[in-house]
């Protein structure tokens, strides 16, 4: 059987547009983009692919800053349906750069019954923690698509 496209949602934000860049503050989580899809059935999968420009900030090293990225159903603070880290480790020798691109994939491959038959709203967040800081400076993107 072949996968169907039923909806089809994406954000961008393209370095220095909107609130970009975004200076992160350790242990508070961050809202950078969201999209809706309209959700049809429990057996619909989500297909959710996001991208999101970072930076180090390399005031005193070394620096592990470790970035929480989520993807959470409903609201800002919602149900995690999808979590993951990244990070740059910056010693004490030379720093050849400090910009990263973080990029996933997560499938959500059943709809709780309380959202079908409606739009429902997906955020991606940010969150910093380890050592040093870091700063959005984007692209930030979030698309999604719903396959049944």
């Amino acid at each position: 059987m072949v996968a169907t496209v039923l909806d089809f949602r994406s954000n961008e934000a393209a370095q220095g547009t909107f609130a970009l860049p975004i200076a992160l503050t350790p242990g508070v989580e961050v809202f950078l983009t969201t999209i809706t899809l309209n959700i049809q059935a429990v057996t619909n999968e989500s297909v959710f692919f996001s991208t999101v420009g970072w930076q180090a900030a390399l005031a005193i090293l070394p620096v592990l800053p470790v970035l929480t990225f989520r993807i959470r159903r409903g609201s800002s603070s919602g149900t995690v349906i999808f979590q993951t880290n990244d990070s740059m480790f910056a010693g004490l020798g030379p720093v050849i750069a400090t910009d990263r691109t973080f990029s996933s994939v997560h499938t959500d491959l059943v709809q709780p019954a309380f959202i079908v038959g409606t739009t429902q709203t997906y955020f991606l967040t940010v969150e910093l923690s380890g050592t040093g800081g870091a700063t959005i400076v984007g692209p930030v993107n979030l698309t999604g698509y719903l396959m049944g």
